[in-house]
């Protein structure tokens, strides 16, 4: 009984862990990640993940205090997942991570509709809260290139797409996508039409006379026809454009200046009888000798 009491006495504890990792970690992408595990007795220990060998490097660092063992991991990445484990002779430990993805929010100020007069270029902008490569640019499901039709521009944090001379065909929805996030805007183009029309007119022989129109939109290139035929400017015939209005002057009526006037925008057009007053009263004294 002697014998047997002294040989228990001088048997080796077994290595055993007093800690053990924790089962479960979750951390957001970039944050720290330290597994640890404690031991009863000092060991060399193998880290390991996804029962593959851990190779540390300037981000991830094994570290012992003593029995303590430590792995930490400066920042974590998406990358970091997995389920790590901790062993030495005949025991191991294990601890699954998961790292959760953080979906930044890429747009400080999206795009905004346009709405630009027919032929005018038309600017979609967005800022962005930092900079980044990954930008597409989309009208409609087709990718915009840079090409005659569009400019790409980028500045900093400040992106935009400039649609130039926009025509009808280029109406639509347009896309810019930044790291999977997109921002959506559509544009319309005003069209140039009349907003008040030429109105028929009658003047006496030798009056000044004025035809004025007005359009929508300022600016708008036009011309003008004399039943049909383009109007060319003389010293008694002046055509001016100003702003929204198109006016048509003639110094000194002609009795060759009666007939119909055009004022042409493409888009629109109106049309007026300028006639001579003189011309009725003639032919009233004429009727009235006839009879």
């Amino acid at each position: 009984m002697e014998n047997i009491f002294l040989f228990c006495l001088h048997a080796e504890i077994p290595v055993m862990f007093r800690k053990t990792l924790e089962e479960e970690v979750t951390l957001f992408e970039g944050q720290p990640l330290l597994l640890s595990a404690e031991l009863n007795k000092e060991r060399d220990v193998t880290w390991k993940i996804d029962d593959k060998p851990l190779k540390c490097d300037f981000r991830i660092s094994a570290s012992v205090i003593g029995t303590q063992h430590f792995l930490t991991f400066q920042s974590s990445r998406l990358t970091d997942q997995g389920t790590y484990t901790i062993a030495t002779e005949n025991i191991q430990c294990s601890s699954k991570v998961t790292v959760l993805e953080i979906k930044r929010e890429w747009f400080v100020r999206g795009l905004q509709n346009q709405k630009v007069p027919l032929k005018h270029s038309a600017v979609f902008e967005a800022e962005l809260t930092a900079d980044t490569p990954k930008i597409k640019w989309m009208k409609g499901e087709e990718e915009i290139k840079p090409s005659d039709k569009y400019d790409i521009q980028k500045d900093g944090k400040i992106i935009r797409l400039v649609v130039k001379s926009a025509e009808p065909e280029d109406v639509g929805e347009f896309t810019v996508e930044v790291e999977g996030q997109q921002s959506k805007a559509e544009l319309a183009i005003e069209v140039p039409c009349f907003t008040t029309k030429l109105q028929d007119f009658a003047a006496t022989e030798k009056e000044p006379i004025t035809l004025e129109c007005e359009t929508n939109l300022p600016d708008v290139p036009s011309n003008w026809f004399k039943d049909g035929k383009p109007i060319k400017p003389s010293k008694n015939l002046k055509i001016k454009a100003d702003g929204h209005r198109h006016i048509l002057s003639i110094k000194k009526l002609e009795r060759a200046d009666k007939g119909m006037y055009t004022c042409d925008i493409v888009y629109d057009q109106t049309s007026a009888t300028l006639a001579i007053e003189g011309d009725f009263q003639i032919n009233k004294t004429y009727e009235n000798t006839f009879v």
